[in-house]
């Protein structure tokens, strides 16, 4: 039976990975991250029971991980940015590496991933959950029983709604040095979700994208006659986009102060120590 420790205890890395494989029988050694308290909170209020309790690590603290715990298989869950390092470690010690879309944010760090691989005993597998979704798997058996003949073209349209789609803007990955932008993070789903269904590898990617209704210069947000935007609660009691989604989900505080929880009822408050809102001035990525 295969070791699994997973960096990074996300919405993504509990659902995805930690309880299914504890579900399946198979071990989940440990959690690297720096979120600590949240590791308590799931061992305390979420793992199932007749399991240990999951010990943390700090990042800093891989190399012991991996003495103390020998997985065979690392699992990366965490933001995007992170990737890159966690996989670099894994391979440096020869382990097998699970790792969440995207791989990793920027070309350079591909490149170092990719020679690490190489000279390593361990692999790579990169997990792409819109695989999984029933209408996707039905148009790839479509495409394989030959239903649709001989795909000469693919065009893909991809909208999310305001609720998922405004959630980006009030986590870590509208920040593009953390998520590589939209383009990345999000657009990875569609490339590959259109290799997948008709088998083949892309040999040119491009991308064109722009800030059109979130982020500091929205045309949007809230502003009193002097032209300066309305903060705190004038700005939630002004915004229309927020008055329309209220009670929706489609924000990240039920109201300023709150804190942040994902699945489960874990707290983020590590993650997310401040309220976070469509129009912040760190807003760079592409909406668009």
């Amino acid at each position: 039976m295969k070791r699994y420790v997973v960096c990074g205890l996300s919405n993504r890395g509990l659902a995805s990975f930690v309880l299914p494989l504890l579900d399946h029988g198979d071990t989940v050694a440990g959690v690297v991250g720096p979120d600590r308290a949240r590791v308590k909170a799931f061992n305390d209020s979420v793992l199932p029971e007749g399991h240990e309790r999951l010990p943390w690590y700090a990042p800093s603290d891989f190399d012991r991980m991996v003495d103390e715990l020998a997985p065979d298989t690392v699992i990366v869950a965490s933001p995007d940015h992170t990737h890159a390092g966690y996989i670099l470690a894994a391979l440096a010690r020869d382990l097998d590496v699970i790792s969440e879309k995207p791989m990793v944010t920027t070309a350079a760090d591909a490149v170092r991933v990719l020679r690490a691989e190489r000279d390593s005993k361990g692999s790579v597998l990169v997990t792409h959950n819109m695989r999984y979704i029933p209408r996707h798997r039905k148009i790839k058996r479509l495409i394989q029983d030959g239903r649709l003949g001989r795909i000469t073209h693919v065009a893909l349209d991809y909208h999310v709604d305001v609720r998922h789609g405004g959630s980006y803007f009030q986590r870590w990955n509208r920040v593009r040095a953390l998520s590589g932008g939209l383009s990345v993070h999000k657009g990875c789903h569609h490339l590959d979700l259109v290799s997948w269904w008709i088998g083949a590898a892309p040999e040119q990617v491009f991308a064109y994208g722009a800030l059109n209704f979130y982020g500091p210069d929205s045309p949007h947000r809230p502003r009193d006659a002097s032209g300066t935007p309305y903060t705190g609660a004038d700005l939630y009691e002004r915004d229309p986009y927020y008055r329309a989604q209220a009670g929706s989900g489609a924000f990240a505080f039920a109201e300023p102060g709150g804190v942040r929880t994902g699945l489960y009822g874990l707290a983020y408050e590590h993650q997310y120590p401040t309220d976070t809102y469509l129009y912040d001035d760190e807003i760079d990525i592409e909406d668009t």
